[in-house]
């Protein structure tokens, strides 16, 4: 095909057709990548969040436990 050979106005719509379809295409697989790395992230960050909330958890019941042993301790009467 001779680059300097003219096209027609349908010839040049069908490439302006394919070419936007082509860059529809690339932003779909662009869009895809993205949300799967968002996802990702997000569910790395639920993991991290639910250690965490066990983590506070466990700590929470230890300091009631200390909390009860020093009430028990302040309300002992002396003998």
């Amino acid at each position: 095909m001779d680059p300097n050979a003219p096209v027609t106005q349908q010839q040049l719509q069908e490439a302006l057709e394919n070419l936007r379809n082509e860059l529809m295409e690339f932003m779909r697989g662009i869009e895809t990548n993205m949300l799967r790395a968002f996802h990702g992230y997000a569910a790395g960050q639920s993991q991290r969040l639910s250690s965490v909330e066990h983590e506070l958890a466990a700590v929470k019941n230890r300091l009631a436990k200390v909390e009860d042993r020093v009430l028990a301790l302040e309300t002992e009467r002396p003998k």
